[in-house]
């Protein structure tokens, strides 16, 4: 096998390519029991919204998939056991009279 000048000039466009792809692919990695300083150490950006005896809330915005997501994620005791993305207001309320 033969390789030509002009293939071996587009190895580091294709490996660029494929690294823009991987990071472009953001996403919120966590799990159930995962300890609050693990969360705090990789998502400096997580904002603090709500700190009580109870819990703590954190919101963090991702890009996944072409549009913002927001998602609340809670501790209780030091350890994440819930990840969500708030609560939903209801597009029409009927009031029965």
């Amino acid at each position: 096998m033969v390789v030509k000048p002009y293939d071996m000039k587009r190895i580091p466009l294709i490996a660029l390519l494929i690294v823009v792809l991987l990071y472009s692919c953001k996403t919120v990695y966590v799990y159930v029991g995962m300890p609050e300083n693990e969360f705090q150490h990789k998502y400096k950006q997580a904002e603090l919204i709500e700190m009580n005896s109870q819990r703590h809330v954190y919101r963090i915005n991702v890009y996944a998939n072409g549009i913002w997501e927001t998602k609340f994620i809670y501790f209780t005791e030091g350890k994440l056991t819930q990840v969500d993305e708030g609560q939903r207001q209801p597009d029409v309320i009927i009031q029965h009279q």
